[in-house]
């Protein structure tokens, strides 16, 4: 998993005499990995040991909350739906 975030090839690329093995034993593994709940680990103690070291330096830090679940049906997303402009496809106007 590091080589392929560290060099960026494609898992189905994974060189074989490097011993990985294939593809879906990787995909199998980072998913086991997931669950075990391993990358929640890692990062908390990489930043354990920032924090002990007074290492972190939060001056270009970027806040993305793409990971948090949407809800449907919100009173906002109600009054933001778009009114529906057609209800039949377009005529073909290339013959």
């Amino acid at each position: 998993m590091l080589f392929v975030l560290y060099t960026g090839i494609q898992w189905d690329y994974l060189p074989q005499e490097l011993g990985f093995g294939s593809c879906p034993t990787c995909w199998r593994r980072l998913a086991e990995c997931q669950e075990a709940g391993a990358w929640e680990e890692l990062q908390r103690v990489l930043l354990d040991r920032l924090r002990a070291a007074d290492r972190l330096d939060f001056s270009r830090v970027t806040v993305d909350a793409s990971h948090v679940q949407a809800k449907r049906g919100g009173a906002a997303q109600k009054s933001a739906r778009a009114p529906l402009t057609a209800h039949d496809r377009a005529r073909n106007t290339t013959s």
